[in-house]
């Protein structure tokens, strides 16, 4: 995550009402695309630190943050081109996600950013594409990452 630390975000936040406008944008990558999907959940497309964002209707839900599990991310997109689904269900391992913030005053200027995100337990109909977001599961890795058995060459270590 990065800092709220623009002034036109900080007065906007800190004011009583503002007519910013808050633009999330999402990119979908996998080494499998050439080109990552870039969406905004906007009426039109913007550019973004010279990347294009497709106006693509979709949304992000936090889970709450209680300290028992690891924050995840409920994300829905509206299944309006299937190519989408079709790319989703070809890959053979989850994409990565990254969510970025951005006002639409001043689009090349990140004001939140969560990456690495991983796409997981996605499902579809007609309507929808819906799938969860996660971090690295840093809690439940193995350490140390190998296994460590008689088998490796470690005799002395098991009697």
């Amino acid at each position: 995550m990065r800092n709220l630390s623009s002034s036109a975000l900080n007065s906007m936040m800190n004011g009583t009402e503002s007519d910013a406008v808050w633009l999330v944008l999402l990119e979908l990558s996998h080494p499998s695309l050439v080109i990552p999907y870039r969406l905004v959940n906007n009426t039109e497309k913007i550019v973004s630190n010279g990347e294009d964002y497709i106006a693509y209707p979709f949304e992000i839900i936090l889970s709450a943050d209680d300290g028992t599990k690891l924050p995840e991310i409920q994300l829905t997109i509206d299944n309006v081109d299937r190519s989408l689904v079709e790319t989703i269900r070809t890959l053979a391992e989850p994409p990565k996600i990254s969510i970025k913030v951005v006002l639409a005053s001043q689009p090349d200027i990140v004001e939140i950013e969560i990456q690495h995100m991983v796409l997981r337990e996605v499902t579809y109909d007609q309507y929808r594409i819906t799938g969860t977001l996660y971090a690295d599961d840093i809690l439940n890795a193995r350490f140390p990452e190998g296994v460590i058995s008689k088998a490796t060459g470690y005799l002395g270590q098991f009697r």
